[in-house]
């Protein structure tokens, strides 16, 4: 399982670098990997779906989100509105609605109305909003700042639950999961980012192109992104345990066919669903982030 995982890293970690810290290469590439990965969480979400009932129109649903990823790429290099991406998820969402009175199959529609729109805001909208936020001032650095804190507290409570786990955090939902775990991924969570930040602060000048975070360095800066870490870590929890209950639900392991040790794309990502949107909306309320 550890072997499976650290492959998954090494496959997945020179995309990560050449999408963060490189500019017109890197929004090739992360825009790509949007449009792949919301197509790939699609098809999971929608084979999950499909074991209650639900039908959504696969086939549309994966044109909207194959387009969108474009749309946000060409507001950074052409300058194009925001107002077009806003515009294409509208007529992606109407078009359900179309698929759903042309198919003339009234069964189940409830459940294929709501497991459709319930996909778009679970699976494409996060990633969106990542690519938004890669496109933004410093948005490299929170996207950094992000998946640092997800994949540290979720080693943490990997290696943690394994070696001291034996109380149950939540048994109804995923009985894997120990209080055990949880602190020692709050402890890896926040220790290694007031870590990454310190070392920052002590050989990185604040003038420097290549920097873990968006912050100066001060000491509040640094208690700042502590308790923001810590809040992603719970977070990331939630996401997970929230993944974890549709799955039980329906009865079944995985979300899609194993990949290197985490299961389905939905099992990779589940904290990062949760908390992408949870940093965007941090940096537009407390950063002031710039979008551009």
């Amino acid at each position: 399982m550890l072997s499976r995982r650290l492959a998954t890293a090494f496959l997945f970690s020179p995309i990560l670098a050449l999408g963060l810290l490189t500019e017109t290469p890197g929004r090739l590439v992360i825009a790509g990997v949007v449009a792949a990965c919301s197509v790939w969480g699609l098809s999971e979400f929608f084979n999950l779906a499909q074991r209650i009932g639900a039908l959504p129109p696969r086939g549309w649903l994966f044109f909207v989100v194959l387009v969108a990823p474009w749309l946000v790429l060409a507001n950074g290099a052409w300058g194009l509105s925001y107002r077009w991406l806003t515009a294409w998820m509208v007529v992606g969402a109407l078009g359900i609605l179309v698929c759903g009175v042309y198919s003339g199959r009234s069964e189940r529609w409830w459940e294929t109305l709501l497991a459709s729109i319930a996909a778009l805001v679970y699976v494409p909208l996060p990633l969106l909003l990542a690519q938004i936020l890669r496109q933004s001032e410093h948005g490299s650095r929170y996207l950094f700042f992000v998946i640092a804190v997800t994949w540290l507290a979720d080693t943490g409570a990997f290696f943690g639950g394994r070696r001291f786990g034996r109380r149950k955090l939540c048994p109804a939902i995923s009985p894997g999961k120990t209080w055990e775990g949880l602190i020692a991924g709050m402890a890896l969570g926040v220790g290694g980012t007031l870590a990454l930040g310190a070392l920052q602060t002590a050989l990185v000048a604040e003038e420097a192109s290549i920097r873990f975070y968006w912050t100066a360095g001060s000491a509040s800066d640094i208690l700042r992104l502590g308790v923001l870490a810590a809040i992603l870590v719970l977070a990331g929890v939630l996401g997970d345990l929230s993944e974890s209950m549709l799955k039980r639900d329906l009865g079944v392991k995985d979300s899609g066919s194993p990949l290197t040790g985490h299961g389905g794309f939905l099992d990779i990502v589940d904290s990062l669903l949760v908390n992408i949107p949870l940093v965007f909306v941090y940096a537009l309320l407390v950063e002031g982030l710039i979008l551009s």
